[in-house]
């Protein structure tokens, strides 16, 4: 744990004065700020404890500026700063223990959310603690923003503007919340405590080294930053909100995508009041027939918990019926993804605030109510099995000419599903270098500290380290490859123990359960040797090790060549939600030594997101 230090702030900007916190190698960042609402106008304020127990900031006339409110009177009190920067004041005549603390400004947050800090409801005592931005960046007074917990029907974090809904993530769904941002599951564990006490969120990060805040800016963004010890700043792991798609901002029954162009669509079932009025209105009667149908939508942020109801014993069969017994239920979903998935959430009138999550953002699924005269087959259908095979073929020749027989090696470092273009014949193109690197020689990878690239889609070793080879490809392809063969995204959650679809893929597979990954669209075009050849490909192109996985010339062999044996593949990196759970991470370093760690060693190298 980085000490921390508190002292007196001093913007010269402004001229005013305060009492903060914060790290002592990162003295520019303020992490808490104690007499945010009254500021020192000279410079003769005193920091003290008064008689009673109270922290007080007394200004030259010892008048009191801010006080920490202890509302008993304490024999032997004492003021401690401790290391994971929480200030407290504790009875030293009582054992030093989290219980016997009279105030602690961990309860009391400004913009700024620390590893240990609980973000949420004392049920006992009525306490919110909850974040609220500064009012600019040189003036910690509370601005509109604020950063908090809504614990209605199950929780969610929502970003506020004044009393109004900025954002929200969805709800906790066992183990995230629905949209959280899927890039940094590697660096720290979320956690959600209910019980007839509290109700809370916090999280905690898996690699000491590592130093990680939780920030609400004066604009509203909540920030994950991220301070290494090998760092020279800090630096931004996620920003959320995107700048479209804010609460509501589509209205009713429609959903906003954040990565297409327009961003507001309608449900089935409702279209555009007009050119001029982007409202969805029903584009049938109300009325309840017979024929209606759910429409599963994949990688969703759930709509907010406005009118809903939930029953944790339900499965989701269960679900399905109930809600179609009501005609003014509009849609379902499952309410936990563990187990396989449990509980039920029924939506009743209008949707709000429904989205479409994009490649960094995890997501669920949800069953839209479509009327029987709305009922357009799916694209799925489209994309056969010989359709698939030839996109995956086709990508993978194209790799293979950029790695082996094009005059300069070329790294692309950014192969992704939205970077594969497909012309009108369904032929593949690779497509988006801005990013790639190019070789000569006898060059076979490279380092770097800016690392670029959609996380999901890039190899360990380069997302930890900046090691970049033709395998780092590899590894990108191997994902594209288990997206094109289920229809799913890599980042999504599938069962209790993986977070991703590459675990999703290795537990299956080692279960003997490889049928299941397939899209069921499928189901009558391919046969399961056929499949578990192709799943075996994609899982050996995504092992852990650089060094096991095949070159992009293997990879068109194994899936040209059928009389080809397979070897078995290796577990894929960061695929379980377990804590503390030894991985091994090897890669060829700069010394060419092989290393073994366990996540609660994973550092980062220097991050700058697309």
């Amino acid at each position: 744990m980085q000490r921390c230090t508190m002292t007196e702030l001093d913007f010269e900007v402004v001229e005013n004065r305060y009492v903060g916190i914060w790290y002592q190698q990162i003295p520019d960042t303020v992490v808490w700020v104690a007499n945010r609402n009254s500021h020192i106008f000279d410079k003769n304020g005193v920091l003290t404890v008064s008689n009673r127990g109270n922290l007080v900031l007394l200004n030259q006339a010892n008048g009191t500026i801010w006080s920490s409110n202890v509302s008993r009177e304490v024999k032997n009190p004492v003021a401690q700063l401790s290391d994971n920067g929480n200030l407290v004041i504790r009875d030293n005549s009582s054992r030093n223990s989290t219980e016997s603390y009279l105030w602690q400004s961990f309860d009391y947050p400004t913009d700024t959310m620390l590893q240990g800090m609980k973000l949420g409801w004392d049920l006992r005592t009525g306490l919110e603690r909850y974040q609220t931005s500064w009012k600019s960046a040189d003036d910690p007074s509370p601005g509109n923003f604020t950063h908090r917990l809504d614990i209605h029907v199950l929780p969610q974090v929502c970003v506020y503007n004044g009393s109004a809904k900025y954002t929200c993530t969805g709800p906790w769904n066992g183990v995230a919340f629905g949209s959280a941002p899927s890039n940094t599951t590697f660096l720290f564990q979320p956690t959600v405590v209910q019980n007839k006490d509290e109700v809370y969120y916090m999280y905690e990060s898996y690699s000491s080294p590592i130093i990680m805040i939780l920030r609400v800016n004066p604009l509203g963004q909540v920030q994950r930053l991220i301070w290494h010890e090998m760092s020279t700043g800090w630096q931004v792991f996620f920003t959320a909100p995107a700048p479209f798609c804010h609460y509501g901002d589509c209205g009713p029954n429609s959903i906003c995508s954040v990565d297409q162009t327009p961003h507001c669509e309608c449900l089935e079932g409702f279209k555009f009041k007009s050119q001029q009025n982007q409202t969805c209105v029903r584009s049938h009667s109300s009325d309840c027939k017979s024929g209606d149908r759910f429409r599963k939508l994949d990688d969703i942020k759930l709509p907010d918990l406005l009118d809903v109801s939930l029953n944790e014993s339900m499965n989701l069969k269960e679900c399905e019926a109930e809600c179609l017994k009501n005609c003014s239920c509009r849609a379902y979903a499952n309410s936990k993804v563990t187990d396989g998935g449990s509980g039920c959430l029924m939506w009743f009138g209008d949707l709000i605030d429904l989205k479409k999550t994009d490649n960094h953002t995890n997501g669920v699924s949800i069953y839209i109510r479509v009327p029987a005269s709305e009922q357009d087959p799916t694209k799925n259908h489209l994309l056969g099995w010989q359709l698939r095979v030839r996109i995956i073929d086709g990508i993978a020749q194209g790799l293979l000419y950029l790695h082996q027989y094009s005059r300069l090696r070329i790294i692309h470092r950014d192969l992704k599903a939205s970077n594969i273009l497909l012309d009108h014949d369904m032929n593949p193109k690779i497509s988006d270098f801005g990013m790639a690197r190019m070789f000569g020689g006898d060059e076979l990878q490279g380092n770097t500290k800016r690392i670029v690239g959609t996380y999901g889609y890039m190899s360990p070793e380069y997302a930890l380290e900046g090691l970049f080879s033709v395998k780092s490809d590899v590894f990108s392809f191997g994902v594209l490859m288990l997206e094109i063969l289920s229809s799913k995204k890599n980042t999504g959650v599938y069962n209790t123990d993986s977070f991703n679809l590459l675990g999703h893929a290795w537990s299956l597979c080692k279960n003997d359960r490889a049928h299941e990954l397939m899209d069921p669209v499928l189901q009558n075009e391919v046969s399961l040797p056929m499949l578990v050849r192709y799943i075996n490909v994609a899982l050996l192109c995504v092992q852990e090790n650089a060094e096991d996985r095949p070159t992009m010339s293997d990879v068109v062999s194994m899936i040209n060549n059928e009389p080809f044996n397979l070897p078995s593949p290796k577990e894929p990196p960061f695929t379980t939600f377990t804590k503390g759970k030894n991985m091994k991470y090897s890669s060829n370093s700069t010394s060419g030594t092989s290393e073994f760690c366990s996540v609660n060693d994973v550092t980062v190298s220097l991050i700058y997101p697309r």
